[in-house]
């Protein structure tokens, strides 16, 4: 894990912590009670929850300080786009978490590594974890560091509403359609399913994503769908126009 810490910046004084953080439930042995009194967590998910907060706070402060010219409504849709699990799986991606994290074997051989869910949590159980071992200031840093370019293009590129609404207006609005979405794959255990949904055009795939519901599937499938139209920088890709 040293080549982790040197990622993030930080060389862990417990060790164990950052372990946990990395640890998925599915590592644990069947059987095995998860939190019981007394005793210390198994899995990353207290760690989860603490990063959750910490992520929330940290990233409302800087874009209120960042950005004064954006409304309430702004400030709060740029923040979700910011937490939501498709932008922390790539913020997990960015600090290669996927080859660090424990889990079962079952998990591992269905792609688990690089599950968008798992890098998510796993990459809010890190900002706990560095919270707790480093101090506030240093997990802070590190939210900054990942989300204020992202907070950028997302302010630049107005994109304030989500993904679904704006596929939605622009295909509306250019080619008289109305995107549909498609469940065309769940995987998991009921406690932990993972949604693909494919969103089509007049019939014609446009793109497909993966979440943890189906809502964060759609959404997730949409800005494919965006980005492969070109509608991202404000252009209708001509292909597209003939082919729906």
């Amino acid at each position: 894990m040293h080549d982790l810490e040197a990622t993030i910046g930080y060389t862990f004084s417990d060790r164990a912590l950052l372990r946990l953080a990395l640890t998925h439930r599915s590592a644990v042995p069947v059987g095995v009670k998860h939190g019981k009194a007394k005793e210390p967590p198994l899995t990353n998910e207290r760690l989860e929850f603490l990063g959750d907060a910490i992520l929330a706070y940290v990233t409302a402060d800087c874009l209120y300080r960042e950005y004064p010219q954006l409304s309430e409504g702004e400030l709060t849709a740029t923040r979700a786009a910011l937490v939501q699990a498709t932008t922390l799986a790539r913020f997990a991606r960015t600090l290669g978490l996927g080859e660090h994290l424990i889990m079962g074997r079952g998990e591992e051989m269905t792609g688990g590594r690089d599950r968008d869910p798992l890098l998510a949590a796993a990459f809010e159980a890190l900002i706990g974890a560095l919270s707790l071992d480093q101090g506030f200031a240093a997990a802070a840093q590190l939210v900054r560091q990942l989300t204020q370019p992202e907070a950028r293009l997302i302010v630049e590129e107005r994109r304030f509403k989500d993904e679904k609404s704006l596929l939605q207006e622009r295909v509306q609005g250019e080619l008289a359609q109305t995107p549909t979405y498609h469940v065309i794959a769940t995987e998991g255990p009921a406690h932990q399913r993972t949604y693909t949904v494919e969103v089509r055009i007049n019939g014609v795939a446009m793109g497909s994503g993966t979440g943890p519901n189906k809502q964060a599937a759609q959404r997730a499938a949409a800005r494919v769908a965006m980005e492969n139209g070109g509608w991202n920088a404000n252009e209708t890709d001509s292909s597209l126009s003939s082919d729906v």
